[in-house]
C-alpha cells in the first residue's frame, strides 16, 4: 500500500519502527530503525508488509535547543 503523508516544516518527526518492512521516501527501513524527519513537506510511504510505527512530533525549535542543552552539559 502506498501513502503519502503531509508534513509541516516547522516540526521535527521522530519516528520508531515497530515492525515493518517499509519504504519511506525510497529508503528502505526495517524494525527497529530509527529516523529523524526535518524540513520536509511530505513524505511517501510504501508498505511491503503489515507494519507499524511510533511517531513523536515536536517543534524543530525546541528539538535542536534541546540538543545543543544535552551537548553543553555533557560537556
Amino acid at each position: 500500500m502506498d501513502y503519502q503523508c503531509i508534513l509541516n516544516c516547522l516540526s521535527t518527526y521522530s519516528i520508531y519502527i515497530l515492525k515493518s518492512e517499509l519504504i519511506i521516501n525510497e529508503n528502505e527501513v526495517k524494525k527497529d530503525d530509527f529516523i529523524v524527519i526535518q524540513d520536509e513537506e511530505e513524505i511517501h510511504i510504501n508498505c511491503k508488509i503489515k507494519s507499524k510505527i511510533f511517531m513523536i512530533t515536536f517543534p524543530k525549535k525546541n528539538f535542536l535547543q534541546n540538543t545543543l542543552e544535552t551537548d553543553l552539559l555533557q560537556g
